[in-house]
C-alpha cells in the first residue's frame, strides 16, 4: 500500500512506502532503502550523541528540520548518518546565531535542490548576523567602559573612606 512518508505519524501496522523507502516485512518497520537498519540510532541514542534532548529532536521533526530515516519496532524513530549530519549542520548554524526559522528556510531551499539559492540565502543571513554581532560588540565595549568608570568611582570612594579611618 502506498501512503504518506513514514515520518508523518502512521497508526497501526500499515506499510508505508515512497520512492526512497521500503519495508522488509509486514511488521510495519520501515527503513530507508540506502541505510541498513544496524546503522540507525534510536531517538534516545541520537539525543545522547548530539547533546540535545529527545524532545528537541521531536520538535525539530515537527517543524521539518529533520525526519527519521525509519521506524523501528513499536514505531520508534530511527536516524541514520544523513540525519546525524543534518543535525550537526543545524547545531553549527544555531551556533552562528541563526534562528530555527532561518534554518528551516535554508532547509526548504536545500530540499528543493536549490543549492545556489541556499548558498545565497546563507551568505545573506550570515552577513546580517555579522552586522548584529558587530553592533553587539560595540554595545559591550560601551558597557565595559561604563563599568570601568563605575569601578574607578567605587575604588576612589573606598580609598577616601580608608584614608579617613
Amino acid at each position: 500500500m502506498v501512503g504518506n512518508p513514514p515520518w508523518r505519524g502512521q497508526s497501526g501496522p500499515k506499510r508505508t512506502v515512497d520512492a526512497n523507502w521500503h519495508s522488509a516485512d509486514d511488521t510495519g518497520v520501515v527503513e530507508p532503502a540506502e541505510t541498513a537498519l544496524d546503522e540507525l540510532l534510536d531517538i534516545a541514542d541520537l539525543a545522547s550523541e548530539a547533546g540535545v534532548s529527545s524532545r528537541t529532536l521531536r520538535y525539530y521533526g515537527e517543524i521539518g528540520l529533520i525526519r527519521p530515516d525509519g521506524r523501528g519496532a513499536g514505531g520508534r524513530r530511527l536516524y541514520g548518518a544523513v540525519t546525524r549530519e543534518r543535525l550537526a549542520f543545524i547545531q553549527r548554524l544555531k551556533g552562528l546565531g541563526l534562528t530555527l526559522d532561518e534554518i528551516g528556510e535554508l532547509n526548504r531551499s536545500f530540499a528543493e535542490g536549490a543549492t545556489p539559492q541556499l548558498l545565497s540565502q546563507l551568505e545573506s543571513l550570515l552577513l546580517q548576523h555579522m552586522e548584529t554581532v558587530h553592533e553587539r560588540i560595540e554595545e559591550l565595549r560601551g558597557l565595559h567602559s561604563h563599568l570601568g568608570r563605575y569601578l574607578d568611582r567605587i575604588r576612589t570612594k573606598r580609598q577616601a573612606q580608608d584614608d579617613r579611618a
